[in-house]
């Protein structure tokens, strides 16, 4: 057994405070004794907690492009993100419970996630055109910056369930990259 690190636990506490507003109905959770069951999966939780972050800052950020942009093309890309990053964020559960695994969130994961959120505060000061244009340049560095962590986490992985989810999870990434890039340059 591995003892979950009180600081993420505080960082967790803290960035879903900060983020209230823009919470999504699969929230991250940490076990109540703070501990983390941990089999033979080596790094498999880490990257676990990682997928589930990444998931959800693709939600909260494109909820938000749904509140606030007018543009057709933005606002159907936010639909897709939502119910393709939800999808995979199902997924990802049911393959930790596969695993009997739990998520873990590292320190790092706990710093993407606080990119994310500042991400989304900057996006709530602008508006209109600024805001589509912001939002679509997230998109794209985010989902580049997945790409490139999808491919040394395929190769991380030990679990042959979490690799094929990896996998799966890096076509449809590269798929939204290239739907971001087409509708930034038609903005």
């Amino acid at each position: 057994m591995k003892l979950f690190n009180i600081k993420n636990i505080l960082l967790f506490a803290l960035t879903n405070v900060i983020v209230s507003g823009c919470s999504t109905s699969a929230q991250m959770s940490i076990p109540q004794n703070n501990q983390i069951h941990s089999t033979n999966y080596g790094k498999d939780p880490i990257i676990l907690g990682w997928l589930n972050t990444l998931n959800n800052n693709e939600i909260n950020s494109s909820k938000l492009a749904l509140s606030k942009s007018h543009n057709p093309m933005v606002v159907n890309y936010a639909h897709k993100m939502i119910n393709a990053h939800r999808d995979n964020l199902n997924k990802t559960m049911l393959v930790a419970n596969s695993l009997d695994e739990t998520p873990i969130y590292s320190s790092k994961t706990m710093n993407m996630k606080a990119k994310g959120l500042h991400e989304i505060n900057i996006l709530k000061a602008h508006s209109g055109h600024t805001f589509d244009v912001m939002y679509m340049d997230y998109m794209i560095k985010d989902h580049s910056m997945a790409l490139h962590k999808l491919d040394k986490k395929i190769y991380k992985a030990r679990a042959a369930e979490l690799k094929n989810l990896l996998i799966s999870t890096r076509a449809h990434v590269l798929d939204h990259l290239q739907q971001a890039r087409a509708i930034h340059n038609s903005l």
